[in-house]
């Protein structure tokens, strides 16, 4: 038998009555100033423990609050009750557990954006159709020809001499990629002086590249490796994956948080942050692996890309450009890359 105190509320008003229980092996019997109540255990309800705050008793009708925690801890033993609570409320007493829980949420969370989240976006990048992505390429597109591009001013001969090129490189890393037919490919020339020399790939297939860039390289073969780095950020799904990781990464923040409303809102800002969005480096070598392979294959090797990148890095960009915008740059590391992969084949 078991005998405790406590505060009854018999659920009409919100008096509360002062009350000794006591539990006999079947039923609780609650007994104060002109007040007698007795309850099965079956219809009794122990909420879960929490911290040293006051136990309380679901008695149907009719609650039953008490301070008496050990006796209450004694009764869910004898009745089997929140067993699995009970343990849990055990090690949330002891400091040394809480300390550790702590350090494994937070790293779960690092784990998560380190390593989680870019695996997650990209297979959901590459698991995305080519039909999804065209909306989202036209939205961009108009971004950038209302803010940083112009009709281009390069000849004729010029623009139909790019475009070949375009056409040719294309063709050949689309089908050593495993994308024929998968994306329609379609060059942009504009002038910029915003950019200035520069090329950049949209995710369904479109490369836009500025007359600055056309005239600042020295062969075709600087534009094949070229126009092969930015096809190779399409068809491995770099942008979408870097959008898809910048989503989720404020979708993590935002669970933590608990603001959820602020996820809703994605959808129609996915251009503005696509195109604020950076390569990772992984990325960009990722990329020029796919035109170091399409170089080499044509026996040119990757000498015309590693002088044209050296020259992009020269030419540099301001400041305020966005992150999609800047000239990938020509770092030594990727330079020397590209030479080692060239000694590798």
């Amino acid at each position: 038998m078991l005998e405790f105190s406590g505060s009854y509320f018999d659920g009409k008003t919100s008096k509360a009555h002062a009350v000794q229980v006591v539990f006999d092996g079947s039923k609780l019997s609650l007994a104060g100033d002109n007040l007698q109540v007795e309850t099965p255990m079956e219809r009794v309800e122990i909420e879960p423990v929490l911290g040293n705050t006051r136990r309380v008793l679901n008695l149907k009708p009719g609650r039953l609050e008490t301070a008496a925690l050990a006796t209450i801890a004694r009764l869910e033993e004898l009745t089997g009750r929140n067993r699995g609570m009970t343990f849990v409320n055990r090690l949330e007493r002891r400091w040394g557990f809480v300390l550790l829980s702590f350090v494994a949420t937070l790293a779960v969370i690092v784990g998560a954006v380190i390593y989680g989240i870019p695996w997650l976006a990209g297979v959901a990048a590459r698991s995305t159709p080519v039909s999804v992505l065209e909306p989202l390429t036209k939205q961009t597109q108009q971004i950038l020809e209302a803010q940083y591009l112009k009709p281009t001013k390069l000849e004729l001969s010029n623009r139909v001499r790019v475009q070949r090129i375009f056409d040719e490189v294309t063709q050949e890393v689309a089908k050593r990629e495993g994308s024929v037919g998968m994306y329609r490919f379609e060059l942009l020339l504009r002038d910029s002086p915003a950019l200035g020399a520069n090329a950049l790939a949209l995710p369904s297939g479109t490369v836009i590249a500025t007359d600055d860039f056309i005239k600042l390289t020295k062969s075709d073969d600087e534009i094949r490796g070229v126009f092969a780095h930015e096809v190779g950020h399409i068809t491995r799904r770099h942008a979408l994956s870097q959008l898809y990781q910048g989503v989720g990464i404020f979708a993590l923040a935002s669970f933590v948080v608990g603001d959820f409303a602020g996820v809703t809102s994605i959808a129609a800002s996915l251009p503005a942050i696509l195109i604020q969005s950076g390569y990772s480096r992984q990325a960009e070598s990722d990329a020029d692996g796919v035109a170091a392979r399409y170089l080499i294959a044509r026996g040119i090797g990757t000498k015309p890309l590693r002088d044209i990148l050296e020259r992009l890095e020269a030419q540099g960009l301001g400041g305020s450009i966005p992150s999609l915008l800047h000239t990938h740059p020509a770092t030594p590391e990727r330079i020397d890359e590209l030479k080692r992969f060239e000694l590798k084949r």
